[in-house]
């Protein structure tokens, strides 16, 4: 099993594809739940279209009666690093003995980053 911070997780080249994106509040075939962590995000009914044509195909698969429940699609890259950073501020509260690279990988443990963890800690530690 490889956890969130695995370097090789890291290491794999993100492009973006251009793909649509679907608001899944106007399909309708996948429930949608409030957003636990960011009540007033709207950004999260969206879905890349691959990936809700996926998610609709593998809710097909499921037992009669039962179905998905949507609760977070798209965060923004603003957004994400909001998340990221009000986390880590936890971290560092809870945990100030630690040093900077176990704060920041306890915090990953929840929230990814939206930079790449080889260069941050090269400079922290230089």
């Amino acid at each position: 099993m490889l956890l969130p911070t695995d370097p090789r997780i890291h290491s794999t080249p993100i492009h973006e594809n251009h793909e649509p994106f679907v608001d899944v509040r106007k399909e309708g075939r996948v429930v949608i739940g409030p957003s636990p962590e960011i009540p007033n995000n709207t950004d999260y009914y969206y879905l890349r279209k691959k990936v809700y044509e996926k998610l609709v195909e593998a809710q097909s698969l499921l037992p009669q009666g039962l179905h998905f429940c949507l609760y977070e699609g798209y965060r923004s890259l603003q957004l994400q690093q909001r998340l990221f950073e009000d986390r880590f501020t936890i971290i560092k509260k809870l945990h100030p003995e630690w040093s900077y690279e176990q704060q920041f990988l306890e915090t990953h443990q929840m929230v990814a980053p939206t930079i790449n963890l080889t260069r941050i800690f090269h400079t922290e530690s230089s």
